[in-house]
């Protein structure tokens, strides 16, 4: 399945859905985060994960609902990042990773979001670039 296609949206679902790391870590929070991807091969994505009290979404970007921090990418860099060849760190720090909005929920929901990356190796293995 292709990064960021409706088939990868759907595995992406399922291993959040199937996994107790991601349910511990997501126990105590609440955010909702927006991914915008620019320049991919269908264009832009914008996608939205949100976690609540250990119940994780991840779906195309929906306008009744705001994010608290929208994180900002090329395809390239997105690419890059979730294949884990660039730390999201790095990507901030060289500017290659925009982040808006509210960064205090960003650094206080760290653990959290660290959690979620169970469910996203899960299907690294499946999906192509």
């Amino acid at each position: 399945m292709r990064f960021l296609s409706p088939a990868w949206f759907d595995a992406v679902q399922a291993a959040l859905d199937a996994s107790d790391a991601v349910r511990d870590a997501t126990r105590d929070s609440t955010l909702r985060l927006l991914q915008v991807v620019t320049g991919g091969p269908d264009g832009d994505v914008s996608y939205l994960v949100t976690a609540e009290r250990g119940v994780v979404l991840i779906a195309p970007e929906r306008p009744d609902v705001s994010a608290d921090v929208t994180l900002a990418a090329t395809w390239d860099t997105a690419v890059s990042i979730a294949t884990g060849a660039l730390a999201p760190h790095d990507a901030f720090t060289t500017g290659r990773l925009v982040v808006r909005g509210d960064i205090d929920v960003l650094r206080a929901q760290a653990p959290a979001l660290a959690g979620l990356s169970h469910a996203f190796d899960e299907v690294r293995e499946e999906t192509s670039y």
